[in-house]
């Protein structure tokens, strides 16, 4: 009788060390618990013909804040400046030259294994420096260079008095 406990308490606790090893192995390969990260982005217009007749160019400025909630997964805010260039000398439909839009929303980034590709997106709300605003909706791809740097590749989506649609390109910082 005392061989048959002994061995199902061994049994047991060879089941616990070997499940908090694996925890352990999973803690030392996941991202950063936080991250700040600071990114230029510039871009072109597209969308309805309104948008792109109006605008050309997209430049947005980008602070992130992420945190870890799993091994590859980062959920946090955005805080974005973005600006749209008009590309009218003479304008007779809008009144303003450029489009400028500061927007405060969440962000989610979901990494592969290796920790260098992520997919993401940002969920925010553009406030029109000078007029209306709009839901943004951004979708993001992008690759981690270093630990202090990376690209990003996104698609912007600004529900306005037209929709406003620009795809772009950057490069990030992280702190």
């Amino acid at each position: 009788m005392k061989k048959t406990i002994a061995l199902f308490a061994l049994t047991l606790f060879s089941f616990s060390l070997f499940a908090q090893d694996e925890v352990m192995v999973k803690d030392t390969l996941g991202l950063p618990k936080e991250e700040v990260k600071l990114a230029l982005s510039i871009g072109s217009v597209s969308g309805n013909d309104i948008a792109r007749d109006s605008y050309s160019v997209s430049a947005t400025f980008d602070f992130t804040y992420l945190t870890r909630i799993t091994s590859n997964l980062q959920a946090g805010f955005v805080l974005s400046y973005t600006n749209l260039f008009n590309d009218v000398e003479e304008t007779t439909l809008m009144e303003e030259k450029d489009k400028k839009l500061m927007s405060l929303g969440a962000t989610f980034r979901f990494y592969n294994n290796s920790g260098k590709f992520y997919l993401g997106s940002d969920l925010a709300y553009g406030y029109g420096l000078g007029g209306d605003g709009g839901l943004l909706f951004r979708p993001r791809v992008g690759m981690d260079i270093s630990n202090h740097s990376g690209v990003s590749i996104t698609y912007a989506d600004i529900n306005d008095e037209f929709d406003l649609n620009f795809v772009t390109i950057g490069y990030e910082f992280t702190f």
